[in-house]
């Protein structure tokens, strides 16, 4: 009895090798709009790439319980742009999450929901990555192999997508000289920084 666990998801998952049926894909179709190179983004609408893929596990969604999961940022660029997540804060504002790189590399980049601050945080194999409550986040893929990587959040957090259609990120990360530079999106083809390693 002590073993049986209260939901319809085993004791050990296999995050990395899930059935098709539990891995949702996303689509340059479902990130319309969110680059900022809108004619290198029209040129691939034919095509039509998979930008990403996330594991889509059922939880319980109660007080105390924690939602979790995998997901893959393919390589690739929208014109200068790292191919990116969508991108999201939680409906439940008072929530932090936390990432555990795997594979590949790239950055999970941070903006307040409240205020100015903001970070790009470095995610390689072995390292992890807290994104402190009220923050809305993203991951970019900064590599040239699929950058894949371990979330944690509260389970009942939801998620807000409409305010990153609404607003947007102010910071966006867009290969220069090689590297890649985080940019303020407003004038990003003047103030580009490089990002650490």
């Amino acid at each position: 009895m002590a073993n049986k666990i209260p939901f319809e998801l085993p004791a050990a998952v296999d995050l990395l090798h899930l059935p098709e049926q539990q891995i949702k894909r996303r689509h340059l179709r479902d990130l319309a709009g969110l680059f900022l190179d809108s004619e290198a983004e029209g040129a691939l609408q034919t095509t039509d790439p998979c930008i990403y893929a996330s594991s889509d596990l059922s939880f319980p969604v109660t007080d105390g319980d924690i939602a979790f999961g995998i997901s893959t940022v393919f390589p690739g660029q929208i014109g200068e742009e790292y191919y990116m997540t969508f991108g999201h804060a939680h409906a439940v504002q008072n929530t932090a999450e936390v990432y555990f790189g795997f594979e590949g590399s790239g950055l999970i980049l941070m903006e307040a929901i409240h205020g100015n601050e903001w970070a790009a945080m470095p995610l390689t194999p072995g390292q992890a990555v807290y994104v402190p409550k009220g923050f809305y986040h993203r991951s970019i893929n900064t590599g040239d192999a699929p950058f894949v990587f371990f979330f944690s959040y509260r389970s009942d957090a939801g998620h807000d997508y409409d305010s990153i259609r609404k607003r947007g990120f102010r910071h966006r990360v867009l290969q220069r000289n090689g590297r890649p530079c985080v940019v303020e999106a407003t004038s990003f083809s003047k103030n580009g920084r490089e990002v650490p390693k």
